[in-house]
């Protein structure tokens, strides 16, 4: 993938449990990370993304950097 994700063997993108890519403030959920292909699941990526990405924000913010 252009933006340096690894990918597994489907094409999917590795993610982490919380949906991090590997690329620092990439996260990716939905059909782009995992085989399952339902909207219930993409939503709850999408949900324990959004988590994730906010508790990085407030780490940032705690420590003055952005």
């Amino acid at each position: 993938m252009k933006l340096g994700c690894r990918l597994n063997r489907k094409g999917a993108v590795v993610t982490g449990r919380n949906e991090e890519s590997g690329v620092p403030g990439l996260y990716v959920a939905g059909d782009a990370s995992h085989d399952v292909q339902l909207a219930i699941v993409a939503a709850a990526e999408g949900a324990r993304a959004a988590f994730a990405i906010n508790t990085s924000f407030q780490k940032e913010r705690m420590s003055g950097v952005g």
